[in-house]
């Protein structure tokens, strides 16, 4: 009834229930007789449905956040430079400086940490010992130096970035005693009531003094060849006639905090340091200052080194030299070096 084929046909079967399901439909084969065309159409049907599914699959998991992804070249390094910011703030800025920083570097560093700019690490020793140390692969991205000469020694040597070079800051030299010897000292040099400038006006009694100073006394002074220090004291001592007297009772040290320390300790009478040396020790008093005009300018030029692995060591460095840091340098006894013209130095 109806033609050899009706009972062939496909029909749809709901698998609805009375519970209230949301009805599914499924494609069942009418009888076992049916033609093999209509079992190729349902395998196909059943292909097609499973293809679409896993296409599906893919897609997701193309767009699923833990899928890998291919970045571009400007993608994968704008991710590298974000995530060497992200680790920037546990890697040292390593700074080597001249004994006679500590202290008021230390204070410096510490309000560039507090301004975000990460932690330091500071090595402190003479200025030739420090570009030995640089010379042999001293781990460091800023330098900074008791001394022109050395400073161009290394430029010389291609070691550091010369366009961040700069005099940063600038010093004096001072005759010190020890706070608890004056007794011991000439009445020439007890009387004064103020530090007398040698190589001024008014330093004739000082001078004399000096130049008949008791042969048992001696004179800490760093060592007189290579520290910046010694080098300068001895030029003053030259100058003002004084060398001959003492050249043969000095206590010379590797660097001037040294022999800051034999005068401190008693070990000495009188030394020749920095201002600022003598005023970080309450042990010793300033008995003259030695006027610019017998020694070269004392400045301390600073530079970043070629070697230097911390991204933002030249940032660091203009901190350094700006208003903030020059606060804790000048209270400390250093003081801001005028500015150099074009081509001088």
């Amino acid at each position: 009834m109806g033609g050899p084929f009706r009972r062939d046909r496909p029909r749809v079967v709901s698998t609805a229930d009375d519970q209230g399901e949301t009805p599914s439909k499924r494609v069942v084969a009418a009888s076992r007789s049916a033609p093999v065309w209509v079992a190729r159409v349902a395998r196909l049907a059943r292909a097609w449905v499973a293809g679409s599914v896993v296409f599906v699959s893919a897609a997701a998991l193309a767009q699923s956040p833990s899928a890998p992804q291919r970045l571009s070249p400007v993608q994968a390094q704008s991710a590298a430079d974000v995530q060497s910011q992200r680790s920037e703030p546990s890697r040292p800025l390593r700074v080597a400086a001249a004994a006679s920083l500590r202290g008021a570097l230390d204070q410096a560093l510490a309000d560039w940490r507090e301004a975000g700019g990460g932690p330091s690490l500071v090595t402190y020793a003479g200025t030739p010992a420090l570009v030995r140390q640089i010379g042999q692969g001293l781990p460091a991205d800023l330098f900074l130096s008791a001394d022109a000469a050395w400073m161009d020694h290394l430029q010389s040597k291609g070691a550091l970035r010369p366009e961040t070079r700069r005099d940063l800051l600038a010093n004096r030299l001072v005759l010190i005693a020890g706070s608890d010897r004056e007794a011991l000292l000439p009445v020439a040099a007890r009387t004064f009531a103020a530090p007398v400038e040698l190589g001024g006006a008014g330093d004739g009694a000082l001078r004399a003094a000096l130049a008949n100073w008791p042969g048992s006394t001696r004179l800490a002074i760093a060592e007189v060849a290579s520290v910046p220090a010694g080098r300068y004291a001895r030029g003053a001592l030259e100058a003002l006639g004084l060398w001959r007297a003492w050249s043969g009772r000095l206590a010379m040290t590797d660097n001037v905090r040294a022999a800051l320390l034999l005068v401190a300790r008693g070990e000495t009478e009188l030394g020749i340091v920095y201002a600022s040396d003598a005023q970080a020790e309450r042990r010793v008093r300033v008995v003259g200052l030695l006027s610019e005009s017998v020694h070269p300018p004392i400045r301390y030029p600073a530079a970043v080194l070629a070697a230097a692995a911390h991204s933002r060591a030249s940032e660091a460095l203009d901190f350094l030299g700006g208003p903030v840091a020059m606060k804790r340098f000048v209270a400390a006894g250093f003081s801001q070096p005028p500015p150099v013209s074009d081509g001088a130095r």
